[in-house]
């Protein structure tokens, strides 16, 4: 299989620049995001892959997935693509077993690529004078150097932008069925299977989707989403803090951070689980977060009308407060305070909200709690 392949000879070579000093050209490092979810990996495996396919070979191009490797388990989705791929996970490399300073000795022949995200998380910030080339979808919240490339869109999913460039300069027949299949998977699980309830889909998503599906009808693209989805929310097996480590998001202010989490769980399933509150602020206290933010799947109110919940978990008061109102002043979000009645459990270090807008999801909900984040301390 190519990308085995292609993989294999990146492992290769980054130990043997390593052990043996083989000098090359260029070390371009292709980076997802923190939360390490489908479309992050997708993107940061497929446009190394691209890169190599296009690149110099006096280059090597390598993809980084953004977590630990121990937390790979936790990306059920991406388990199960890789599996049904048949993709050799112990070739790839992981955040935490990068050599940074030998990296960082290139100098300027070391580079790096963004994908999925936009600026760089406070521990990686000695990468900030190698990154040369940004691919995101996402809102862009703090200044970019002007020398840096930039194809950052607000589209259904990051792996449209590499696909549309996979397509516009390597002929399809070319195009391993692995790396279709990967970019196919991130596009569906991003935009929810194209559905217009979600409101995720773009023109660009459908037509780089059509391109690359090779001939897959209806059915087909369905059950291998609903297989894929399933996957994604089987949290079997998986503790509290799992789960809220399933799909993390940092904000990241001097020495203060807190966590924002997708929960892949529904409200009333994940807090019933047991001691589920304390569970949560031990967690945050161990790790020194400040306040923890999540979002849960859609469900509906008394009035059969759907939200998708919103916790806000911390001890200090006026920063709860403020996040509150800045998430219930948002014409966008459409949010509103659950009442008193209704609340899974009362603690006045955690606020419950409903989010009516059912199409944003945490991609136009994070701007607002980080606007706030970055003028609190």
């Amino acid at each position: 299989m190519e990308v085995n392949q292609y993989l294999l000879k990146t492992n290769d070579s980054y130990r043997a620049l390593k052990n043996a000093g083989i000098e090359k050209e260029y070390v371009h490092l292709v980076i997802g995001n923190e939360s390490g979810d489908l479309d992050s990996f997708v993107s940061a495996l497929t446009l190394a892959w691209f890169k190599h396919k296009v690149g110099k070979e006096s280059s090597v191009y390598i993809p980084v997935m953004n977590i630990c490797r121990k937390d790979l388990k936790l990306r059920t989705e991406i388990s199960f693509m890789v599996a049904k791929i048949g993709i050799n996970v112990d070739s790839l490399l992981f955040q935490n077993e990068v050599d940074w300073d030998f990296l960082t000795s290139f100098k300027q022949n070391f580079k790096v690529t963004l994908v999925d995200h936009n600026s760089l998380p406070r521990k990686l910030s000695f990468l900030e004078p190698h990154v040369v080339e940004i691919v995101d979808h996402h809102p862009v919240v703090t200044e970019i150097r002007p020398n840096i490339s930039q194809n950052i869109k607000t589209i259904g999913s990051c792996s449209t932008l590499i696909a549309m460039e996979t397509v516009k300069n390597v002929e399809s027949a070319m195009i391993p069925d692995e790396i279709k299949l990967m970019l196919l998977s991130a596009i569906l699980i991003d935009t929810c299977n194209f559905d217009p309830n979600v409101g995720k889909t773009t023109p660009e998503d459908v037509e780089v989707f059509e391109k690359l599906k090779a001939g897959k009808n209806a059915d087909e693209v369905t059950e291998y989403y609903n297989q894929l989805n399933n996957a994604k929310f089987d949290v079997e097996g998986l503790t509290t803090t799992d789960i809220m480590l399933k799909d993390p998001k940092y904000l990241e202010k001097d020495s203060h951070k807190s966590l924002f989490s997708t929960i892949h769980q529904t409200s009333d399933t994940f807090f019933q689980r047991d001691n589920v509150a304390e569970t949560i602020s031990e967690f945050c206290k161990a790790n020194n977060y400040t306040a923890w933010i999540s979002l849960l799947p859609t469900t509906r109110d008394r009035t059969n009308k759907p939200y998708k919940p919103i916790t806000i978990h911390t001890t200090d008061t006026r920063l709860r407060d403020e996040i509150t109102s800045k998430l219930c002043a948002s014409e966008l979000l459409e949010v509103t305070v659950v009442s008193a009645d209704e609340l899974p459990f009362t603690r006045e270090d955690f606020v419950f909200l409903r989010m009516y807008n059912c199409k944003a999801s945490r991609k136009q909900v994070l701007p607002v709690v980080q606007r706030v984040w970055q003028t609190y301390h």
